[in-house]
């Protein structure tokens, strides 16, 4: 009798580890094959974005969208937004004002975007903590 519930037991060890097993690849596969690719950077805003921070000082620059799908086969209109960290926080509201226009016009003459993208989104932020984020936006239309 103890052998036949000890090869149960061990059964339903076995079972319920294969199980967990199981389930846990096709979850992992599952996630894994549905998530989108993340767009790498072009070569166009691998140049631009270098040059904007060598001029500007930014320490840190990203951009949306981040997926493949939405930055090169857009469905829907959709803005083209740049998030740009400072290193030199002690700037006045209108040379930050100066900054977005003039990076916006450097958008539109060195990044060859989808005609879906029908907007700029500028954020300028510091990490001090005394100064507080700028974010500006600019219609493409009227970017000249």
């Amino acid at each position: 009798m103890k052998k036949v519930i000890k090869w149960g037991l061990i059964t339903l060890s076995v079972g319920t580890f294969l199980y967990l097993a199981i389930s846990f690849f096709v979850v992992s596969w599952l996630s894994y094959f549905s998530s989108s690719k993340r767009a790498e950077l072009t070569s166009q805003e691998k140049i631009f974005f270098k040059k904007l921070k060598t001029k500007y000082g930014f320490e840190e620059i990203s951009r949306t969208p981040e997926t493949e799908k939405k930055r090169f086969h857009p469905k829907d209109t959709i803005a083209y937004e740049l998030y740009m960290s400072y290193i030199d926080c002690n700037k006045t509201k209108n040379d930050y004002q100066n900054t977005a226009d003039s990076i916006v016009k450097q958008i539109n003459q060195n990044i060859d975007l989808d005609k879906k993208f029908y907007k700029y989104i500028i954020t300028l932020y510091c990490d001090s903590g005394t100064n507080p984020s700028y974010k500006y936006s600019y219609l493409r239309k009227d970017v000249k």
